[in-house]
């Protein structure tokens, strides 16, 4: 160690940083993937749940499935939210405004989650999975078309060029849109939580 240059260390620190939210992002990205296809599965995980003969077995079936369905999408909305910031899109390639918007909607799928009964059949359930499918989608698309696109070496078609020209840290006048965009749009969602909470409580 002694023998390394004092120089080397500042651009090891932030290779390190960089590769550390790249997948911080994929994991949020494999949260999401799975907390949709959870609640796409609903039906699955009742009829596994009867089957059940003894009670305590169906219990721990249900605890276990809720937890990782609903655990999931909280932890990607929460990484979404640490990602949504412009230093940090400054300096990775996120797609832009693909993964703003899907926090965006996936804040609002959580929202109504709360504040709604999105389990019964009906509007609120319908609703719920258009965001939620919505947010994949986009997470999903950023993900492979813009995120990891096909490199300048393999072709610079023109497609693949304007899909590389949509990260973040090479198009700020865009990632600057998006932030400016989604951050008061995710305000909007914690003021309809806090209002939401607020007439619950005075009902009670």
């Amino acid at each position: 160690m002694s023998g390394l240059p004092l120089a080397s260390f500042p651009p090891i620190a932030k290779s390190l940083e960089l590769w550390s939210l790249m997948t911080f992002f994929q994991l949020a990205l494999m949260l999401l993937v799975i907390g949709f296809l959870l609640h796409l599965a609903d039906d699955y995980y009742r009829r596994t749940f009867a089957s059940f003969r003894l009670k305590l077995s169906g219990e721990n079936w249900g605890i276990v499935f809720l937890m990782v369905r609903d655990g999931s999408l909280f932890l990607s909305f929460v990484a979404g939210l640490l990602l949504l910031n412009l230093d940090i899109m400054a300096d990775i390639k996120l797609a832009v405004p693909f993964v703003p918007f899907a926090t965006v909607l996936t804040g609002a799928a959580l929202v109504l989650k709360l504040t709604r009964d999105v389990s019964a059949p009906g509007g609120a359930r319908r609703t719920f999975l258009w965001l939620l499918g919505g947010a994949t989608a986009l997470a999903l698309l950023g993900y492979v078309f813009v995120m990891e696109a096909a490199p300048d070496e393999w072709t610079n078609a023109p497609f693949w060029q304007f899909m590389r020209s949509l990260r973040s840290n090479e198009n700020p006048a865009l990632a600057t849109w998006s932030f400016a965009i989604a951050f008061p749009l995710l305000l909007l969602e914690f003021a309809w939580l806090l209002v939401a909470a607020g007439r619950s409580r005075d009902d009670a």
